[in-house]
């Protein structure tokens, strides 16, 4: 079977909408509570409309995913510190940063879908910005590890985007069977997460979003959403950028960009 070709989805536009529909795939998740858990999520908005996750680095940078990174850079603001995106910002004490470059790893499109990441500088300083870690491997690696995967992405392949922000617990895949699900899998880059009968997964929306390992009050970026075929379905676990392997990638442009 062939696998969804991110490229073409976010090349991909909902008539008459002006959203780009990327290939970010929460399905069988809950809502976020209490709100505001995760203060590092970023809803990266084109033309204002919620179009991709980001993971809040530093006060003035989002780490997202490469496929995000198209049209106009004008176009483009990060929202922090929101739960529900039908709320107004003022009454969530959200904040709306514009922002002003985007640089993709510099092998994203060499390997297929491999290094699909990216570093997203903002115009202001984001007040009291948390700082989250990264995972130096130890997460992504073992088979079954529990991660969590955050986003206001559809609950369906192409439904209705959540106004909440809503999460999902999806373990770390067997890598040969990931293999022989998307055969053009970059392993090193890669990884899968999911179950095997399907039911929870990432959907529509949530590219570019956070999977993260839970240690207490510690979280550690080990994914960000990438692509997969359709939603939660059997066989098929969600792909993920293996956040260890592009870390220097992340930590240079960050202190340059």
């Amino acid at each position: 079977m062939q696998s969804v070709s991110i490229l073409a989805l976010a090349l991909s536009f909902v008539a008459g909408q002006g959203v780009i529909v990327p290939s970010g795939r929460i399905v069988g998740g809950y809502e976020v509570t209490p709100k505001f858990k995760y203060p590092w999520m970023a809803s990266l908005q084109y033309k204002k409309q919620h179009t991709c996750g980001g993971t809040l680095y530093t006060d003035t940078t989002v780490i997202s995913a490469a496929h995000c990174v198209i049209g106009s850079t004008s176009s483009w603001t990060a929202l922090v510190h929101r739960h529900n995106l039908n709320q107004t910002p003022a009454s969530e004490s959200g904040v709306s940063i514009q922002v002003v470059s985007r640089v993709s790893h510099p092998d994203y499109g060499k390997n297929y879908n491999g290094n699909d990441v990216s570093i997203w500088k903002l115009d202001a300083k984001v007040p009291g910005a948390p700082k989250l870690k990264l995972d130096a491997g130890k997460y992504s690696e073992t088979v079954g590890t529990p991660l969590k995967v955050i986003g206001w992405g559809t609950t369906s392949s192409g439904g209705n985007i959540s106004p909440t922000l809503l999460e999902v617990i999806v373990p770390v895949f067997n890598s040969t069977k990931c293999k022989v699900a998307y055969p053009d899998l970059d392993s090193k880059s890669q990884f899968c997460a999911g179950f095997p009968e399907g039911g929870k997964d990432s959907c529509q929306g949530d590219s570019g979003g956070p999977m993260f390992f839970a240690d207490g009050s510690n979280y550690y970026l080990t994914g960000v959403v990438s692509w997969g075929r359709g939603c939660a379905l059997k066989g098929y676990p969600g792909v993920y950028t293996r956040v260890s392997d592009v870390s220097t990638f992340i930590l240079n442009t960050a202190g340059s960009i």
